[in-house]
This record gives structure tokens, sequence and C-alpha cells, in this order.
């Protein structure tokens, strides 16, 4: 979340619309989601906004969105995934079948599942390269950047 806010918050403040756009747009995919829908609507007033080059607009209501979405943290928190849990011996045989499981899971778009699958692949002891990919691919996933994350799963496997 706070990643995602200073993204905004910067395109918004440098001027640059359409990355302004493309990341409110994704943000309204994933309020929605998650089953905020009056959020959802805000963000998809803002992506109309950047479609328009509304920027009077946009100065003026994307502060207080970000801050109702920022206002989510402490709920979302318990779901998300703590750095401090042992790790697991490396199982090449179990990996490769939860990154199946995983593009299976994208594929039908489960979000329920792809977190789920994406934390019991984190628990694994990883050499630093495939640590690197195993991190990108959760961004993706969580970012719901769907086709980069079966392209990522691809080369893993």
């Amino acid at each position: 979340i706070d990643e995602k806010c200073e993204l905004i918050d910067e395109y918004y403040k440098s001027g640059d619309i359409n990355n302004y756009t493309i990341q409110v747009h994704a943000l309204k995919t994933t309020c929605r989601m998650i089953g905020a829908k009056n959020l959802s609507e805000r963000f998809f007033e803002l992506e109309n906004l950047g479609k328009n080059n509304a920027t009077d607009e946009i100065n003026k209501l994307t502060p207080g969105v970000l801050n109702d979405f920022m206002a989510l943290k402490p709920y979302l928190e318990p779901y998300a995934a703590k750095e401090d849990t042992p790790k697991e011996e490396f199982n090449r045989e179990r990996f490769n079948e939860l990154l199946g499981e995983l593009k299976h899971a994208i594929e039908n778009f489960d979000l329920n599942a792809s977190g789920e699958i994406m934390n019991e692949l984190k628990a694994f002891e990883y050499d630093d390269d495939t640590l690197v990919s195993i991190n990108r691919l959760d961004k993706l996933v969580l970012d719901l950047d769907f086709n980069e994350a079966v392209e990522l799963i691809n080369q893993l496997k």
C-alpha cells in the first residue's frame, strides 16, 4: 500500500498522467477484488480524470483517495506475509508442483489460492538469484500482472 501510494503521488505531482492513470486503474481493480467497492469507484473516477487529462480535479481528489486507501492497511496487515518464519529446505519437486498450481490459479483469477501458493513458495530457502525471482513473482502476483507472472513461472520451471 505504501509503495503504490508513493508511486501514484509521485506521478500526479510530476504531471505524469499516463503512468498515474495506469496505477489508479490497477488499484481500482484491486479494491474491487477485496470488496472495497466505494474506494474502487473513487479510483475509477481518478482513472477517468486521468484519461481526460483533468489535472485540476486529479490534484483535488487524489490526496483524499490515497488517504482512504492507506486506511486499509491495519485491516489487511494480518494477511501480509511475515518475514520471521523459518525457511524450509528447497525441494525441486514441490517447487515445480507449486509453480504449476500458481499458474493454474492465475489463469483462473483465483486470488486467494495465488496468495496461499506464493506463501508456500516463499517458505523455501533459495539461492540469491532464485530469491530475486521469487520476490519478483510475488510482486507481479500482488500487482495482478498475471501475464508477466506466467512468463516468470515458465522461466522458473
